[in-house]
């Protein structure tokens, strides 16, 4: 297996903080690599220094000689004096090869004059992804590629990087998809040997090991920590220190005492506590009946009715622009249906996270933003210092200063939290809290949503999230929708009924080699054949004519055109294909 990167002793450090330090790895033909670690610890600086980006504080990145890579972008970009077509064909000369990627991508169909800003975040991410494919690249990094994806897509994405082999090292906090599509784990952490554990096997496996690496280091700590200790004692009982080896012994207190206190800065990190409180409240919260909404004259819910209790845990499944946080806007009150029934019970209080969490000022501090006046926050009844309130949510007293703008994705979303539990709930609208979040901050919330009493409603991307927390999935499909018991139930139903045209095919094919098969062909089959050589021959010129054609150079400097003469190409090929198949049925049943 050829080595494509190596990384030697590679260190960085970002606003005076190390993220790592002397770390080294290879990456190989053919690694499906996952890299994965706590928000802020350097994930996207690395890739951006393996790709030579960013140059290292100290190490060494050394690629392959004539190595290629793509590159997908956390937000990609493209050209807005170009169109969507033109950016894919803008990175490579072999035309044919573009082509391609754009036909397996399913963007055959799209509009090849529209700009790249006029369509949304997942079909963005399929054309980013197209460009990079089609630079031909030996290896494909990906730095967050799930986001702003819908679970259709999301899936989509899974199932394509298994059926098309690619190597890659991605970043990203989805866990079902790393266990799906990668093979090693690249874990960047500080609490980590040496900031890097590299694991060459599925991430459930790297969860395990990692588990019992913490807990094995946590156990050499304890027992350093009790060495420390006696040492400490033999020297305040004042022993002499003349003797060589009492004097060695004095050092050794004092590099133990850097050892221990280099593994409590490590293993020493604060959990995450996030707690909603414990507001019960009456056994129906919410209750749809008839409800009907559209939007820009799109039919959204029709005659909806549906009924959210204390023990729901909904989670909510749909393509984007399928009605999911017009829901929640509809529970909120923010907006209000056109016929049909909206009733939140009396006396309910909703908490509510939005998507895009408005409510979090930018202008002002971290501070300001959980505490306008005063110092003190009022938590579940009791008064509590506000910086000691945010330090429950890792953030550290440098940062609270910091105006919110500011801040990352992730310590936005914490942020978002840690107001919403200044606040008495028995309703909790969350609307994709799990954007941004690692996955420390994931598992610390799915604990705190587990002892909630109150219900939840939940839309999230995050496919294991959905199935941890949520006791009801309810489906939307074009002003349809359809209620499961779990992720993994909705997810069979899904897959079944993507492949149902192929399942009736297949049917039908075990049907017709069941049925007894008649010597020769028939009338049909015969005025078949008789035609087929001439089929096949008007065929073959077509597919001559258009190859000539797109050589023309008023063609190759028309796109749409190209576009279009490249998808009949492959057309005209599958069906040459298809009739060479057929002819040599025919005749073998002739004879």
């Amino acid at each position: 297996m050829s080595l494509l990167v190596s990384c030697q002793n590679v260190s960085h450090s970002f606003g005076g903080r190390t993220l790592f330090e002397n770390i080294s790895f290879g990456i190989n033909e053919k690694d499906k690599i996952g890299l994965i670690g706590p928000n802020g610890v350097g994930k996207s600086t690395l890739l951006k220094i393996i790709l030579k980006k960013i140059k290292p504080d100290k190490g060494d990145i050394i690629h392959k000689t004539g190595i290629s890579f793509g590159y997908l972008e956390q937000q990609p970009s493209f050209d807005e004096n170009k169109s969507w077509l033109e950016n894919i064909l803008a990175v490579t000369d072999d035309y044919a090869h573009a082509f391609e990627w754009i036909s397996r991508l399913s963007l055959s169909e799209i509009d090849g004059e529209k700009k790249f800003s006029e369509f949304s975040g997942g079909m963005q991410k399929r054309m980013a992804l197209a460009r990079e494919l089609a630079k031909n690249p030996d290896f494909l990094f990906l730095d967050e590629p799930t986001n702003h994806l819908d679970i259709d897509s999301i899936i989509w994405l899974e199932d394509f990087l298994a059926e098309q082999k690619l190597s890659f090292l991605m970043i990203t906090h989805d866990r079902l998809f790393l266990e799906r599509t990668c093979t090693q784990i690249l874990d960047l952490d500080k609490k980590n040997p040496n900031y890097l554990l590299n694991s060459k096997t599925d991430f459930a496996t790297h969860l395990e090991n990692k588990n019992l690496l913490l807990t094995q280091q946590k156990a050499t700590l304890d027992k350093k920590k009790n060495t420390l200790t006696r040492e400490t004692e033999w020297l305040r009982r004042g022993a002499q220190a003349r003797q060589t080896k009492q004097k060695a012994r004095i050092q050794g207190h004092g590099a133990l005492s850097e050892e221990v206190l280099d593994l409590k800065n490590k293993l020493n990190i604060k959990d995450l506590e996030f707690d909603f409180g414990e507001q019960r409240g009456p056994k129906k919260l919410v209750e749809f009946k008839d409800l009907n909404f559209a939007y820009d004259d799109k039919k959204i819910w029709d005659n909806f009715s549906f009924i959210i209790s204390s023990k729901s845990r909904l989670g909510i499944i749909g393509k984007n622009g399928s009605g999911k946080s017009t829901l929640m806007k509809l529970i909120s009150g923010e907006i209000v249906p056109e016929s049909g029934l909206v009733r939140v019970t009396d006396g309910i209080k909703v908490s509510y996270f939005e998507q895009n969490k408005e409510t979090i000022d930018g202008k002002v501090s971290l501070l300001k933003n959980i505490c306008p006046q005063g110092d003190y926050v009022n938590f579940q009844g009791e008064y509590i210092f506000a910086k000691s309130y945010l330090e429950r949510f890792n953030f550290g007293y440098e940062q609270m200063d910091l105006v919110a703008e500011k801040l990352s994705g992730g310590e936005k979303s914490r942020l978002r939290l840690a107001q919403l539990m200044l606040t008495e709930a028995q309703l909790l609208l969350l609307d994709e809290p799990t954007n941004d979040l690692d996955l420390e901050s994931l598992m610390a919330l799915e604990q705190a949503l587990d002892t909630f009493p109150g219900g939840i409603v939940l839309v999230s991307h995050d496919r294991f999230f959905m199935d941890r927390v949520c006791n009801q999935i309810l489906s939307i499909e074009n002003k349809d929708y359809e209620v499961f018991s779990d992720y993994f139930q909705w997810e069979s139903w899904f897959r079944e009924k993507q492949n149902d045209v192929y399942q009736i095919e297949k049917t039908v094919e075990i049907k017709e080699k069941s049925l007894p098969k008649k010597k020769g062909l028939s009338y049909k089959e015969e005025l078949e054949f008789s035609k087929m050589e001439v089929t096949i021959s008007e065929k073959e010129n077509k597919l001559t004519a258009l190859k000539e054609l797109i050589e023309k150079e008023e063609i190759q400097r028309d796109s749409l055109k190209l576009n279009e003469y490249y998808v009949g190409i492959n057309q005209l090929e599958k069906e040459i294909v298809d009739l060479y198949d057929r002819w040599s049925q025919l005749e073998a049943k002739k004879i």
